[in-house]
């Protein structure tokens, strides 16, 4: 998994009332979207994949993160 890093080459157009930062993003064909482009932490990241993933590692990047994992095998519930 890849993503932007906070400050990177998209500006936030604002954040909307549970904390989400929104971007305006331009299609080729000239229409705009609001979309919402969170930043979490390389702690966040962890902490969330950790749940059902081991192996993980995050490569931090000039503008860009990345993520990798071995997900677990989920044992089905009886």
């Amino acid at each position: 998994m890849i993503d932007q890093v906070s400050g990177g080459c998209t500006s936030v157009s604002r954040q909307d009332e549970w904390g989400n930062l929104m971007t305006l993003r331009t299609l080729e064909n000239g229409a705009t979207f609001e979309i919402i482009k969170n930043y979490p932490s390389s702690e966040e990241l962890c902490d969330d994949f950790a749940k059902v993933c081991d192996d993980i590692e995050i490569m931090l990047l000039p503008h860009f993160w990345a993520l990798s994992a071995r997900v677990r095998a989920l044992i089905p519930a009886d």
